[in-house]
């Protein structure tokens, strides 16, 4: 599963289903292979791998690794991505959601933040931010960014695909903000 694919309960159902669900029919021994190999990770040149890579490559090839487990090769990919693209509001949240994958709420919720600078309109940061400070112990932080979060997917329509959600729908990602919400208000996240 992973980061990006992850089914926990509370805040981790929040930030991996906001991430999307597992890539359907992925070779996940093959997307390991292009993917390490696409950013030069394991190589002794590493630096010169990814030179001309667009940002949407970067997305794809951070979220190929993701969804096949291997999440410090997508930690490692986000980061060279970010050092070539450091406006990339959808790399900020992937880094964001390998972060709070691995423990690291705050540093999670400063990468959600950045990413919402970026593009204030990513519902899947509000959503990673949200995430990110209800396992910080901020829960009235965490209510804001959840509402930020509802109060733009309640501008799509059921069925229209979010931006940066791996093609999931806004109904289902308003029933986890609201889910999320409800666990804040009653002190269980």
């Amino acid at each position: 599963a992973g980061a990006a694919g992850a089914g926990a309960a509370g805040a981790n159902a929040t930030t991996a289903d906001a991430a999307g669900a597992d890539a359907a029919g992925a070779d996940a021994a093959g997307a390991r292979t292009a993917g390490a190999r696409s950013v030069g990770v394991g190589s002794a040149d590493a630096g010169a791998a990814g030179v001309g890579r667009t940002v949407g490559e970067w997305v794809a090839v951070v979220r190929g690794l993701a969804h096949a487990g291997e999440l410090e090769q997508a930690r490692r990919a986000c980061a060279a991505g970010l050092d070539r693209h450091r406006e990339a509001a959808e790399l900020h949240h992937l880094h964001a959601l390998l972060l709070h994958e691995g423990g690291h709420a705050r540093e999670a919720a400063a990468a959600a933040r950045r990413a919402l600078y970026l593009d204030p309109t990513l519902v899947v940061a509000h959503l990673a931010l949200g995430a990110a400070l209800a396992r910080a112990g901020e829960p009235g932080a965490a209510r804001h960014a959840l509402d930020a979060a509802l109060a733009r997917l309640e501008t799509l329509p059921d069925d229209a695909p979010v931006p940066g959600a791996d093609g999931e729908p806004a109904r289902r990602l308003r029933e986890l903000a609201r889910t999320q919400r409800a666990l804040l208000d009653r002190g269980a996240a």
